[in-house]
């Protein structure tokens, strides 16, 4: 199943990468690891399924909110899926500040 993420760097409530839920300690109540998008992402791509990685450089977790306001990347994504041409994975960088 394709798969789309949007993410920023700097998220400090879900983590990009992999890293305890809220960077947590481990000896802290509620402590979990977390498998954020960028790892979601680079493990697909590595079993090769197709995916898209929209990530943010520097912006944090108000990039959760993204998905009103990225509206025509979101559309391009599902053409290109109903389409049915063969999709691989790639990551898209937006830098700060686009």
């Amino acid at each position: 199943m394709p798969t789309l993420f949007m993410h920023g760097t700097a998220d400090e409530l879900v983590p990009y990468g992999t890293a305890a839920h809220r960077f947590c300690r481990a000896d802290q109540p509620g402590w979990m690891i977390m498998f954020g998008d960028k790892s979601i992402f680079d493990k697909g791509r590595r079993l090769k399924l197709p995916g898209l990685l929209y990530t943010y450089v520097g912006r944090g977790h108000e990039v959760s909110g993204y998905m009103n306001r990225e509206v025509p990347k979101i559309d391009q994504f599902l053409q290109s899926v109903n389409s049915g041409k063969k999709l691989a994975a790639q990551e898209i960088m937006v830098p700060k500040g686009k």
